[in-house]
């Protein structure tokens, strides 16, 4: 039997208040999960149900507190590189971009840093093609983040997870923008490139009726 893409179980994580007397919140509660390979999941809740805390562990930026979790056979806590290798995260809006520099070099930035060794022209060919993808125009591309739009910002996230080859997609609100046909339009790219690339997909989002017509299941966290 082939395991699963990403599996947890008991999964917990408690985060200590910042201005309390010791006491702690719970983001995760027991969460038993299973996500087959090649399948699109929707993660849904409300604010604090810890749908960000799930993806952000999936992606080894947070510990758990207690219980197990495995991405592709590996375990993010004891072999996180392992994890990264298969993982690509696209987290919500603009926070993790250099603001002045502009949409291309944030993308340069990030293939260097994450050891994607290109010669100069396959580079170039790499960024213009995940940029189409995603539907950056270059005028967009060549623009200082802090210009960006909502949606122009999500975009970016996207193709900065398309560099690589990512087995599982881990998205956290990837259709903030007040455009609903902007938002039908951003999930069916989603899956279309998902699908073409045989990438596993768990999205969170408040977006329920958008990714109702894309999404293979929702799991609800309360």
């Amino acid at each position: 039997m082939t395991p699963a893409a990403v599996e947890t179980t008991g999964l917990t994580r408690r985060f200590r208040r910042r201005f309390g007397r010791g006491d702690t919140v719970t983001a995760l509660d027991q969460l038993t999960l299973s996500i087959p390979h090649g399948s699109f999941t929707a993660i849904a809740g409300p604010n604090g149900a810890g749908k960000t805390t799930l993806l952000e562990i999936l992606a080894t930026l947070l510990l758990p507190t207690s219980g197990s979790v495995r991405v592709m056979g590996c375990d993010p806590v004891a072999t996180p590189l392992a994890v990264r290798r298969v993982v690509g995260y696209c987290p919500a809006g603009s926070a993790s971009f250099w603001p002045r520099l502009s949409g291309r070099e944030n993308l340069a930035c990030f293939a260097a840093l994450g050891g994607l060794r290109l010669g100069a022209a396959a580079l170039e060919a790499r960024l213009d093609d995940v940029l189409a993808q995603v539907g950056v125009r270059p005028d967009v591309a060549h623009r200082e983040v802090r210009t960006y739009s909502d949606g122009e910002t999500q975009r970016l996230n996207l193709a900065r997870l398309l560099l690589r080859d990512a087995a599982v997609w881990l998205l956290d609100e990837p259709t903030r923008s007040p455009d609903v046909d902007g938002q039908a339009a951003m999930w069916r790219l989603i899956r279309d490139v998902a699908v073409a690339r045989g990438a596993t997909v768990l999205a969170a989002t408040h977006d329920l009726s958008g990714v109702a017509a894309v999404t293979d299941r929702v799991v609800a966290l309360a």
